[in-house]
């Protein structure tokens, strides 16, 4: 499988490398801790090897993470990360926990970074182009994520699209759920692109948004500090968890 393109910038490249990961971490409340990274290259270039570390540190770093091992070898170009994060005990956000009558939130937007591969392809970066940017440099939520501890029923991010992720909840949790779609929240170039396609559901089977998809008691939609996010645009309701199966 293919995660990148093959003149992807390799400071955008270290960056991501990490980001696309503690997206995991963050689906889970997980607070960053250690990372390791085995990189495979086809030659040993200082100044890739210089500007992907600097991306991939730099972002560890604003973590408070340390790198605690990995390994280089020759090949074929390939990047494996894992990492590694602290929780409290028993109380991971999981995918099993929705129920019905939860409401279903998003965090930002869908559909960006599919539209910014889409771009990548065509053009050069261009630092001011948000698809762009949405693309070549997500921000992990892990501020988000430990927000959401003792008070998310399910959570994941939004890696594979949104009509794919959130089904992993609703398979996990044996439960349906109903999107409204004039709620989920979009770019105006994305609303472009979808009409330019005459396809509304393009976005939910876009990859690499890194948001993160949760449910919610309905209880704690009244909840001070998530009512705040909300206010904040942080995240969007966008659908109720129902009896039954499927999306």
């Amino acid at each position: 499988r293919v995660h990148f393109l093959a003149n992807s910038d390799p400071y955008l490249l270290g960056y991501k490398s990490l980001a696309v990961n503690l997206s995991d971490l963050s689906a889970m409340g997980a607070k960053p801790a250690w990372v390791s990274l085995a990189l495979t290259l086809p030659e040993a270039n200082e100044h890739w090897i210089k500007e992907f570390s600097t991306g991939f540190l730099l972002l560890a770093q604003s973590h408070s993470m340390q790198l605690v091992g990995g390994d280089t070898t020759q090949g074929a170009l390939s990047i494996s990360v894992t990492v590694m994060g602290l929780l409290p005990k028993g109380k991971a956000l999981k995918r099993s926990g929705a129920s019905v009558g939860d409401a279903v939130y998003l965090s930002g937007n869908i559909g960006s970074a599919g539209l910014g591969l889409i771009k990548a392809q065509q053009t050069a970066p261009d630092s001011s182009d948000d698809d762009l940017v949405q693309y070549l440099k997500p921000i992990p939520n892990i501020d988000l994520g430990e927000q959401l501890l003792a008070r998310a029923s399910a959570c994941i991010d939004v890696s594979d699209g949104l009509a794919a992720d959130l089904s992993h909840i609703l398979n996990a949790s044996g439960v349906a759920a109903r999107v409204f779609h004039t709620n989920v929240p979009m770019t105006k170039g994305v609303k472009e692109h979808i009409k330019r396609l005459d396809d509304e559901l393009w976005p939910y089977s876009t990859g690499d948004d890194y948001q993160l998809c949760f449910t919610l008691p309905n209880a704690l939609t009244k909840d001070k500090m998530i009512m705040e996010l909300v206010e904040k645009n942080i995240i969007t309701h966008i659908g109720d968890i129902e009896a039954g199966k499927g999306l």
